[in-house]
């Protein structure tokens, strides 16, 4: 699942010579591959953007 988040990422960002700095844990319960694959995929955006607010809120 790591390499199909990082494969859609790749689609709006540059992690070209990049590598990882944090690990987060996330918990999803479901059945079904797809189901993880979209919540995996939403927690993504969930803190690139919650992220991007903290930064430009230090700005």
């Amino acid at each position: 699942m790591v390499r199909v988040v990082r494969g859609s990422a790749s689609g709006f960002l540059d992690l070209a010579g990049t590598e990882g700095v944090h690990r987060r844990e996330v918990v999803v319960r479901t059945d079904r591959n797809e189901d993880l694959l979209v919540a995996l995929l939403d927690d993504v955006v969930y803190r690139l953007d919650a992220g991007a607010r903290c930064r430009s809120a230090w700005n």
